[in-house]
This record gives structure tokens, C-alpha cells and sequence, in this order.
């Protein structure tokens, strides 16, 4: 019995070997395009920072690519990927129409995947993933007034990937934290337009 099981866990060390060096690539792509489309919910180009200039063809255009997003990166059997379009939709359909929460940027860095698990033939892929997590957003305040808000985050997730359609997806979080990183985040305010915070907003991607 114990030749078996340390002949199972070397086979399974050796499988994980071979998938950092062969495949390890294409799956850190997809997680990292996962938590980008997670984080650019409700994104779109306005000159006023909300959606009421902007036509009924132009909002659909905005809908359409991030369910085209959502489909590159989250499997169908994900529990998130209808919530998420769901919840863009109603932002940029009605929420964003006369409130001001502009997303100006947002980035996954730092990330680093290993595989811990490979399960159903090589079709999934368990893994451990840190990175490092930023949004700039452009926020109006009760007195008319607009701020910024850069907050930066420390991540963690074991995750669970899928080979779908050709392609690595993000199946589910089997757990996850997000803990601000408050010596980089940034917060500016008391910017009197929507066009000056903007301009400060994109400065910080510099």
C-alpha cells in the first residue's frame, strides 16, 4: 500500500512539474483575465462620467464586450459569470446614468500562479495565485465636488481552472482575500470638475 500511494504522489508531483513548464502560461493569462473582468465591472467612455450622453447603441456596445469578456474567461459552469453580467448591465443601463463612479483604470500585477492539483484527466487545474490588485476611480461627492479613489490590494485565491472550448477559464474560487494595501492606495479630492479629476485620475497611471 505504501508503494502505491508513493508511486501515486510521484506521479502527481511529476504531472505538476510538467504542467508549470508546459502549460502554466496560458493558465495565468486566463486567471489574470478573469480577475480583470471581474474588476472593470461597469465600465465605459463618457466625457461626464456617466452613461446619459451616450446612446442606446453605444451602452449595448459596452454590455457586449463584457459579456464577450466574461465568456473568454469564466466557465459556464461558473456561479459568478451570469451575477457579474447582470450586475454590469444594471450599471451601465441605469446606475451610471446620473451617478458619477467612473473607472478609469485597473490592473492585475505581480501575479504569480502554481499548480497544486490536476483533476478529470487534465481538464482542471487547482491553483495557488497572489497578486497585486488596483482601481482608479473617479467618485462625485454629496457637495458636487469630485474625488479619487486608487485603492490598491494585496490578493490571494486557490482557484480552480477549466479546459473549455479550447481554453482555460476560472471555474470557481475555492477561497479568496483581498486585504488593502493602505501605503499605496490613494485617495485625492475636492477636484471641482468632472474633466480636472479626470485628468489627475489618468496622471496616476504614468
Amino acid at each position: 500500500m505504501k508503494r502505491k500511494w508513493k508511486a501515486a504522489a510521484g506521479m502527481l508531483l511529476c504531472g505538476l512539474v510538467i504542467m508549470q513548464i508546459t502549460v502554466i502560461g496560458p493558465i495565468r493569462e486566463a486567471f489574470i483575465g478573469a480577475e480583470q473582468t471581474c474588476l472593470k465591472i461597469g465600465t465605459f467612455t463618457s466625457d461626464t462620467g456617466t452613461t446619459a450622453d451616450m446612446s442606446q447603441k453605444e451602452r449595448d456596445a459596452c454590455i457586449q464586450t463584457y459579456e464577450a469578456n466574461l465568456e473568454q474567461y469564466y466557465a459556464e459552469g461558473n456561479a459568478s459569470r451570469e451575477y457579474y453580467a447582470e450586475l454590469n448591465r444594471s450599471y451601465v443601463q441605469d446606475v451610471f446614468r446620473d451617478t458619477v463612479q467612473y473607472l478609469v483604470h485597473t490592473c492585475v500585477i505581480n501575479c504569480i500562479v502554481i499548480p497544486v492539483g490536476i483533476g478529470d484527466g487534465g481538464k482542471t487545474v487547482t491553483i495557488m495565485a497572489s497578486w497585486k490588485a488596483q482601481n482608479i476611480w473617479v467618485d462625485q461627492e454629496e457637495d458636487g465636488s469630485y474625488s479619487i479613489v486608487a485603492p490598491v490590494s494585496n490578493c490571494n485565491a486557490k482557484a480552480v481552472m477549466v479546459k473549455e472550448q479550447g481554453g482555460w477559464k476560472l471555474l470557481r474560487h475555492e477561497n479568496f482575500t483581498a486585504l488593502e494595501n493602505n501605503r499605496e492606495s490613494v485617495v485625492k479630492e475636492g477636484y471641482t470638475t468632472f474633466a480636472h479629476a479626470l485628468q489627475a485620475a489618468e496622471d496616476l497611471r504614468k
